[in-house]
């Protein structure tokens, strides 16, 4: 297993040298790779250079977390996560990503992305310092010069940032007790597993599945993807086609993550 890892990545890291992310991907994407934090990682970034789509991105920070849950932890996997979360809208995670590997001797646009998470993550005073000695090295940046003036403005009059609620899946270790009470907030279902009478939480499928709760034809987007995931990729064009008669149309205009 382990010689089999090290020839994946190799050849992975081969092709991302030569910025080629869909030939690293399609070495990279089968049942085990979720298992090898190298493998994730490498994963992450063959999505995040791809880029084309938000699902690219989106992509590439799961994988990011999961290399990173797995042991595996650097300033590329962190950058990943946080540029996600600043895409989500989630700056506090962003910050803290950013926190971890960031310094006074980071490029200028890290910097300014680490003010920029900081400042609207509601910490106008700790996000000023990062933002002003960006704006030093970078004095024509019109972004940076009102981020600057923002923060001055925030901290003088503090505006408190809107919390977003937080709901989520347990993740690839999550573990359900057998047919008993679910006991958080965020559980769409009344039950962890076994019979379900209804909906505890509808707004838990637009936080937790955007694609579908976002997508015009109300495709089953974890169905087909699962399909995929597993190679059986008929199986998921039928999937597709159950509600989007025009996959291949819809999905390069869709702009929902």
């Amino acid at each position: 297993m382990m010689n089999d890892v090290e020839s994946l990545a190799s050849q992975a890291r081969q092709h991302l040298a030569e910025q080629h992310a869909d030939n690293a991907i399609e070495i990279l994407r089968n049942a085990n790779a979720n298992e090898s934090a190298e493998l994730c990682a490498l994963l992450a970034e063959a999505y995040f250079m791809r880029g084309d789509t938000k699902g690219d991105l989106y992509a590439a920070a799961f994988l990011a977390s999961r290399a990173i849950e797995l042991g595996l932890t650097n300033a590329t996997l962190l950058s990943i996560k946080a540029i996600a979360a600043f895409r989500k809208e989630e700056f506090a995670e962003a910050a803290e990503a950013l926190g971890r590997y960031v310094t006074e001797s980071s490029p200028t646009a890290t910097r300014q992305l680490m003010g920029l998470a900081t400042l609207y993550s509601g910490k106008a005073a700790e996000a000023l310092p990062w933002l002003t000695r960006a704006l030093a090295d970078d004095p024509d940046n019109v972004d940076l010069l009102q981020a600057v003036a923002e923060a001055e403005h925030r901290k003088s009059a503090p505006v408190a940032a809107p919390e977003k609620p937080r709901q989520w899946l347990g993740g690839v270790n999550d573990t359900r007790a057998k047919d008993v009470d679910t006991p958080y907030s965020f559980n769409s279902l009344t039950k962890l597993s076994g019979v379900s009478t209804h909906a505890k939480d509808l707004y838990w499928l637009a936080e937790n599945i955007p694609c579908q709760k976002a997508c015009p034809a109300h495709t089953d987007v974890p169905g087909y993807l699962t399909e995929i995931y597993n190679g059986n990729y008929d199986a998921a064009y039928r999937i597709n086609l159950e509600d989007n008669v025009f996959p291949a149309v819809l999905g390069r205009v869709c702009a929902r993550p």
